[in-house]
């Protein structure tokens, strides 16, 4: 942790080389690969919505 002005700052210092073998090999993604990464994680993030038949539709709400 680096400290700057009273405040702890942390620093990522990962290579952008596709060749490096460091701890953040797993994270990188090469540029044609990464945005199907990208919406694999928000698709991810997002809650299951339920079928059609099982969300009750308006008027049958008002009917009971």
């Amino acid at each position: 942790m680096l400290t700057k002005q009273g405040k702890e700052h942390l620093r990522i210092a990962a290579s952008a080389k596709e060749d490096t073998d460091d701890k953040w090999l797993q994270f990188r993604y090469s540029r044609a690969d990464f945005p199907q990464r990208l919406l694999d994680v928000v698709a991810g993030l997002e809650p299951e919505t339920p079928d059609e038949d099982a969300v009750p539709l308006e008027e049958e709400e008002n009917e009971g």
